[in-house]
């Protein structure tokens, strides 16, 4: 009978810690609480899934239940527009992911990111590579650099040596640019000598001039006479040159041939860092080189993305640690860099070495002189409000293949000059009627 009593005892006493373990696992602990978190991206190709894998790298490893969503917001080059209709939707903002041709100025008096003053202690700011400033408005910081590319020049290294052609250096200059494309186009052969290179309308101006914008960053300065001469040099080797393979002046009759870089067809390429991976792949005997020197200087055309937490976003403290994570985290920019998503943005020696061995040193030492040399470019917006419309009124003039200069139909004259100084204009009146009347409401958050 006592045997029975004791065993009863027992089975009662483990009953009661089951219960007791049971009850304090249904209690809701505050460190595991589930949170959501939605980025908004304009983009929806493989930099969204480069992304994605860090970001479930860093929920795997969190010690918070958080769930990351990604939402496109829909792109039709109004940007701010678009922005807009998503604060006034109703719809979950934590993060945003900033494209590079949003002007921090702009997101900060619209009230579409939330002022990164309270969490400055959490950061080591001394640690980028890129200016900050580029991210403040009024001396606060809005925004923390998250991608980072350069456009860059691919070449085939042996279609350089089937023909004998130098290859491209770090100081090569439009001019040699143009001879190696002049001889490197034999249509007979199906051989083009660059492809993709409308871009190299967005800098070609400022190689020669010595600068984009004036030293306010509010007005473009690619109508004076040294822009003018090295649009015209640029324009005149497309046109009369053909060194992309058009079959006219102009790009109405279309191309002698549509070859791929990646079948040995191309000399040269333009595109970014970010297809490296790819390019090695497929081209065995790869160079990269930074766009040319004009009369004034080495200039190249980045993509500087930037993320933000939204006002608007119930877990800010949640969001913020996302955001340093993929910013200035070193475990998670490795990673980014590792992927080939960005550029490295910290000065950090183990980063710049895993750097060095994703790149290769050659590539890599390139893309350190771009830099180092590659500043106040179309991909670098000044902190000035209006920017983004600027630029889609501006990027037509360069790039597009119907009308503007790369068609070979837009003369870099007085009628261009008079072009880029009538969006000068309407920059300056947009700031004045719709941006400094949100000075006076700003209240910074």
């Amino acid at each position: 009978m006592k045997l029975k009593w004791c065993m009863d005892s027992l089975f009662l006493l483990w009953i009661w810690f089951v219960l007791i373990a049971a009850g304090c696992s249904t209690e809701a602990d505050p460190e595991t609480k589930s949170v959501d978190l939605v980025i908004h991206s304009f983009y929806s190709d493989h930099r969204v899934e480069m992304l994605k894998d860090v970001v479930e790298h860093y929920t795997a490893n969190s010690n918070k239940e958080i769930h990351v969503r990604f939402e496109t917001i829909p792109d039709d080059f109004d940007r701010l527009g678009q922005l807009e209709a998503l604060y006034k939707s109703g719809e979950q903002v934590d993060l945003i992911w900033v494209p590079g041709t949003i002007s921090h100025s702009e997101l900060a008096l619209r009230g579409y990111a939330d002022s990164l003053s309270h969490y400055m202690a959490n950061l080591n700011l001394a640690d980028y590579y890129i200016d900050l400033s580029r991210f403040e408005f009024a001396g606060q910081l809005y925004a923390l650099p998250l991608r980072w590319t350069e456009y860059v020049i691919y070449y085939n290294k042996d279609v350089f040596d089937r023909y004998q052609v130098p290859y491209p250096h770090h100081e090569w200059t439009y001019e040699e640019l143009a001879e190696a494309a002049s001889r490197l186009t034999i249509p007979e052969e199906g051989i083009i000598g660059i492809q993709h290179g409308s871009s190299l309308f967005y800098t070609v101006g400022g190689a020669y001039a010595g600068a984009t914008f004036d030293e306010s960053g509010g007005r473009l300065v690619l109508n004076s006479e040294d822009a003018l001469a090295g649009i015209r040099f640029l324009v005149d080797q497309f046109r009369y040159n053909k060194i992309d393979g058009r079959i006219g002046e102009d790009l109405s009759r279309g191309f002698i041939t549509e070859p791929e870089f990646f079948d040995g067809h191309v000399a040269m390429t333009v595109s970014t860092t970010t297809a490296h991976r790819a390019m090695t792949e497929h081209v065995p005997h790869l160079g990269m080189a930074p766009f040319p020197r004009g009369d004034a200087q080495q200039l190249g055309l980045s993509e500087l993305d930037s993320m933000a937490i939204s006002p608007l976003s119930e877990h800010k403290e949640e969001a913020f640690d996302l955001l340093r994570y993929l910013t200035s985290d070193i475990e998670g920019v490795s990673l980014l860099v590792q992927s080939g998503f960005t550029l490295p943005l910290l000065r950090d020696e183990q980063l710049y070495a895993e750097w060095h061995q994703f790149y290769g040193d050659e590539y890599a030492d390139t893309i350190q002189f771009i830099l180092q040399n590659n500043e106040h470019n179309f991909g670098f917006p000044p902190p000035v409000p209006g920017y983004s419309n600027m630029l889609m009124k501006a990027a037509p003039l360069f790039i597009d293949p119907q009308q503007g200069l790369y068609s070979g139909l837009l003369e870099p004259d007085e009628q261009f000059a008079n072009m880029i100084e009538t969006i000068n204009l309407e920059w300056e009146l947009e700031r004045v009627n719709e941006w400094e009347p949100l000075y006076d409401q700003w209240d910074g958050n």
